[in-house]
């Protein structure tokens, strides 16, 4: 039992990570096009990933970086006290574009 709830801990990682992935792809994405890259990026991370995210927009030049954190707490029953918390992590850059619209 004990090892199906490690398993179990290791996929809510997994899929949070990815969650996290996705939720930054498409901030930079939106900061890419706007003319407002910083709120643009927010909104987007925000309505991807669901649940308040850590973002940083960093513009230089004709590109756009967008780096993402999430303090994830490992709290499933017997295992999550074993499992450190961690904080999952992703960036991405993008030419800036013309602004849409």
């Amino acid at each position: 039992m004990l090892g199906v709830l490690f398993i179990a801990q290791f996929m809510v990682i997994v899929v949070t990570q990815v969650q996290v992935v996705n939720a930054t792809r498409n901030a930079v994405r939106a900061s890419a096009v706007a003319q407002d890259p910083a709120t643009a990026a927010k909104s987007a991370a925000l309505f991807s990933f669901g649940r308040e995210l850590n973002v940083d927009i960093n513009v230089a030049q004709r590109w756009v970086t967008v780096t993402a954190t999430y303090e994830l707490n490992t709290d499933l029953p017997l295992v999550g006290r074993l499992v450190p918390d961690l904080t999952l992590s992703s960036h991405f850059s993008m030419l800036l574009e013309p602004p849409i619209g």
